[in-house]
């Protein structure tokens, strides 16, 4: 039976899907209630798996060698700093303003391609305020939508101005962690136009002390929907999961056009 796409759980602002393989789904996420936290350098997308360039100017006596070698360190933090913030990419609901029935995040063809194992996974629904209050309980973290610009360079050349005055014969952890802070929203909340689609929320938690390897699910999982493709061995497995949770256990179906929730 057709359920109708509006008046779900999981049709509000508060929910965030995360679309992944349905091994990963079954061992992990919906038996150890655990979700892994990714790295930037880990990622497909150039400005995180790389630094960036930046070019500090220097106002000041010193030799170019000196700037050179205290240059050399202060980038070493950076980079350490950076990697110690984790996260958690989602893919959220219609922005403020349209109707949800048009820009549900269980129903992008292409992230079901793409990060769904071409629709044999499963798409699992979260409230984002639960797991956020969760984690909230241990660390610090942020969490907002990405927002996609397609003028990056502009972007990116206020991440590349530093003042080489601030690290040097400073503490260059300390400016590393400053100059992390100051621009959290221009590192890992803006993305080049081109990943538009992919509609994404983010949970960034920083980790100095990498005590946070996963990301604590138990209680935040509002609805399992399974792919066009996933095999029925895997219905009752993920709908006892489900019964378990009081979650939804929906599957999606392509019909006439567009993708159909069905109950499992």
């Amino acid at each position: 039976m057709e359920i109708s796409r509006t008046g779900s759980v999981i049709d509000n602002k508060d929910t965030i899907f995360h679309y992944t393989k349905i091994g990963v789904a079954i061992e992990h996420i919906l038996y150890e209630k655990c979700l892994k936290f990714s790295r930037g350098i880990n990622t497909n997308d150039p400005r995180e798996y790389r630094l960036w360039d930046l070019e500090p100017h220097l106002d000041g006596n010193y030799t170019q060698e000196e700037f050179r070698q205290e240059w050399l360190e202060a980038e070493k933090c950076l980079r350490k700093v950076k990697a110690s913030y984790k996260y958690a990419c989602f893919c959220s609901n219609g922005p403020p303003g349209q109707e949800l029935t048009r820009l549900s995040g269980y129903d992008r063809l292409r992230m079901w391609a793409q990060y769904g194992e071409n629709f044999y996974g499963v798409c699992i629904a979260f409230s984002a305020d639960s797991l956020q209050k969760r984690l909230g309980e241990k660390a610090t973290i942020y969490a907002k939508r990405v927002q996609y610009n397609k003028d990056l360079e502009l972007n990116d050349s206020v991440l590349s101005d530093a003042d080489a005055n601030q690290f040097l014969r400073r503490n260059k952890e300390e400016w590393a962690k400053k100059y992390i802070e100051d621009h959290l929203d221009q590192i890992f909340f803006s993305k080049h136009v081109d990943y538009r689609d992919e509609n994404e929320y983010r949970i960034v938690v920083h980790d100095p002390n990498e005590v946070f390897e996963y990301l604590d699910t138990s209680g935040s999982i509002k609805a399992v929907l399974l792919g066009d493709r996933t095999k029925q061995v895997y219905h009752k497995i993920v709908k006892d999961f489900c019964d378990q949770m009081n979650a939804e256990c929906k599957k999606l179906r392509w019909q006439g056009g567009r993708l159909h929730l069905t109950d499992v």
